[in-house]
């Protein structure tokens, strides 16, 4: 369950909360194991609410395992949501809503758990949890590695494409200049001067 500071805010600045929103946090803390003496008026459970730390409601909530729940709590808060609906709690309240959607949760998967909890069956459950979490963190890095190499295939592919090509114009042009500038070579000052040669025959006739 993913709680932002806003949604607690939102809950405690109520003064004399709407029953619908007490009713859900009066379940919330008898979950979180809390008993009915100690949450039966709202200014306790606004302090309870503001409590920091490791013993933040946000923290306990998200480190909460419904195997830890006794039975009788369980059936207790079941009593207490009877009737209401995310739909219902949330036109009242939206931070209400939220709580209400983790105390069902909890309460559902309490109760569909044996009445008595042996440490050898929360081991189990605890181990097979763990597995689904690290199937899901491995199935996540494949996931990851394999568009990695995807994205590096189409990076060689499409790299040809990008190369700058020389400007053929502009060697052509460098090229045709160099041959315009250079000095006659040996046939052509041969041929110079045999046509100044035939000048000179002509003039001395």
């Amino acid at each position: 369950m993913e709680l932002k500071q806003q949604t607690i805010a939102e809950l405690k600045s109520y003064s004399q909360p709407p029953p619908v929103v007490k009713f859900v946090m009066t379940a919330t803390f008898l979950i979180l194991g809390h008993s009915a003496k100690e949450i039966k008026l709202w200014p306790q459970l606004v302090v309870l609410m503001g409590k920091t730390g490791k013993d933040s409601l946000k923290r306990r909530v998200q480190s909460y395992e419904p195997d830890t729940m006794p039975w009788d709590v369980a059936e207790a808060c079941q009593e207490i949501l009877a009737g209401m609906d995310t739909g219902s709690v949330a036109d009242v309240s939206a931070g209400a809503a939220a709580f209400y959607i983790w105390c069902d949760g909890m309460v559902s998967e309490r109760l569909t758990l044996p009445q008595v909890i042996t440490k050898e069956l929360q081991d189990q459950r605890r181990a097979s949890i763990k597995r689904e979490e690290s199937n899901k963190n491995l199935t996540k890095g494949r996931t990851v590695e394999v568009l990695s190499r995807r994205s590096r295939s189409r990076d060689r592919m499409d790299a040809p494409k990008n190369k700058i090509m020389p400007d053929r114009s502009r060697s052509t042009g460098k090229a045709a200049g160099k041959t315009a500038g250079k000095s006659p070579g040996p046939n052509n000052a041969n041929r110079s001067k045999s046509t100044g040669g035939n000048a000179n025959r002509s003039r001395r006739r």
